[in-house]
């Protein structure tokens, strides 16, 4: 999964739907492969660890995507947070900036 596009400061879409199992309310993590990790005799790569960019909660499901919102806890206005975007792919910087094409899994937390 990944997202795929940036609607706004506070919704995202990623390609993973009903087809997939998605379901509304389904928490999901924004992660980045931050450093690999290789063998110190062998020099094989052993993996990677991954940095959390975000949580995030689905809040539609159509068959092929998902529209998602942040997953941390709401203040009690219900407005809504707003995620670490990159505004200039946002369509209708630092690192952990989430952009298009950024890897998504689920939340099992």
């Amino acid at each position: 999964m990944k997202v795929i596009k940036i609607l706004n400061e506070c919704k995202i879409v990623v390609n993973y739907g009903s087809d997939n199992g998605a379901k509304v309310g389904q928490k999901l993590r924004i992660i980045q492969c931050y450093e690999t990790i290789y063998d110190p005799d062998t020099k094989i790569k052993l993996g990677s660890i991954p940095i959390n960019k975000a949580v995030i909660a689905i809040e539609e499901v159509y068959p092929f995507f998902c529209v998602c919102i942040n997953g941390e806890k709401q203040d009690l206005f219900l407005i809504p947070r707003r995620l670490n975007v990159d505004v200039r792919e946002i369509s209708v910087g630092p690192p952990l900036l989430i952009k298009i094409n950024d890897l998504v899994e689920a939340d099992d937390m």
